[in-house]
């Protein structure tokens, strides 16, 4: 798949209006102003966190995106994410996995 290719603000204003939803009843759902809501639809990626409440709030999952399963080679996905230190001391971040990721405290 080519990774280059995902605009995932286009494919969240593709389920917004399959739903209806007028931007300020979407920055609503997501808890946002009106004009980060419009920011949003314009971003070409988008922080994992943010994806979470946008696709739980528009009731699709945009993580779907990262992989293509008609191409799967049956190797291991990567995918980069940015987190907090907070959650990293915390454990939040790759609580189950096997690599225990954890910062020096």
């Amino acid at each position: 798949m080519n990774y280059d290719k995902i605009n995932i603000g286009k494919l969240i204003d593709k389920r917004r209006k399959e739903m209806g939803l007028s931007i300020r009843d979407f920055a609503e759902k997501i808890n946002v102003s009106s004009g980060n809501a419009y920011d949003i639809l314009k971003r070409e990626s988008i922080d994992v966190a943010l994806l979470q409440r946008v696709s739980v709030a528009l009731d699709y999952d945009f993580f779907k995106h990262l992989t293509n399963d008609e191409e799967d080679d049956g190797g291991d996905v990567y995918i980069m994410i940015k987190v907090s230190k907070k959650a990293l001391v915390n454990g939040d971040v790759c609580s189950g996995c096997k690599y225990g990721m954890r910062s020096k405290k």
